[in-house]
């Protein structure tokens, strides 16, 4: 996924990209245990084993051949848990990404919403403030006419 994609992502999609890798990482954990688990019971098989040497000719070279399987079978493990390693490594750096943009765009998101809601704190006030005006002005003009009916009379 590019960096461009990312910051095209809202919340709701970063948030399931973030689910999506982890439950990728963990099934790719749970298949490095199941293959780890795999190596440790043909070892033991092949230990168990009484070697033929029908077609080996020797002890020694019997060995050699498993020796052989067991070092191919180790590199094999050695380089999957390796390329695990390296996509959990940059599935956490991606995530971390991810939750930071997130969590920058919320900033963002919060000031916007003190900002406006200030904006209209200051409109209600003045909003206030005229009608407190006006209502003083139509008060007084009642009063100076109130006096001034009065005083006729």
């Amino acid at each position: 996924m590019t960096e461009k994609e990312l910051k095209a992502m809202n919340k709701a999609q970063l948030i399931q990209a973030m689910t999506d890798l982890t439950r990728e990482r963990d099934e790719l954990d749970q298949r490095v245990e199941k293959l780890q688990a795999q190596l440790k019971e043909a070892r033991e098989k092949a230990s168990s084993r009484a070697i033929a040497l029908s077609g080996a000719g020797s002890i020694a070279e019997a060995a050699l051949a498993l020796n052989g399987v067991f070092e191919s079978a180790q590199a094999a493990a050695d380089q999957y848990l390796e390329n695990i390693a390296r996509m959990k490594e940059e599935q956490e750096t991606t995530c971390a990404a991810l939750l930071e943009e997130t969590r920058q765009k919320c900033r963002e998101m919060e000031i916007g919403t003190q900002r406006r809601c200030d904006e209209l704190f200051r409109a209600a006030q003045a909003e206030a403030s005229q009608k407190w005006s006006t209502l003083a002005r139509q008060l007084e003009d009642a009063v100076h006419e109130y006096v001034a009916t009065s005083v006729k009379e």
